[in-house]
């Protein structure tokens, strides 16, 4: 990934199957991992987790690194379009 997609909002699952969506504000090639702005936390939705952590869901977190290694997908979220 490069930092041209700095600025971008994404939306990350974990391998622990939760998933969370922000804006990349920094990537870190030499210790492989992304960092997000404004982090929401969906929790797992349904999906098949591998911990309950029930307090995180629906906050807002000012700032999240993430390693490369526990990101099982990555969508680019596109922005909602609003009517001019």
């Amino acid at each position: 990934m490069s930092s041209s997609f700095i600025g971008s909002k994404i939306a990350i699952v974990t391998k622990s199957q939760y998933r969370y969506v922000g804006t990349i504000i920094g990537i870190d090639s030499q210790a492989s991992s992304i960092l997000l702005g404004n982090v929401k936390c969906f929790g797992t939705e349904n999906r098949i987790g591998n911990f309950s952590n029930n307090q995180v869901v629906g906050s807002l977190v000012p700032i999240m690194q993430f390693a490369n290694s526990d990101i099982e997908d990555l969508k680019i979220v596109e922005e909602e379009k609003t009517g001019e």
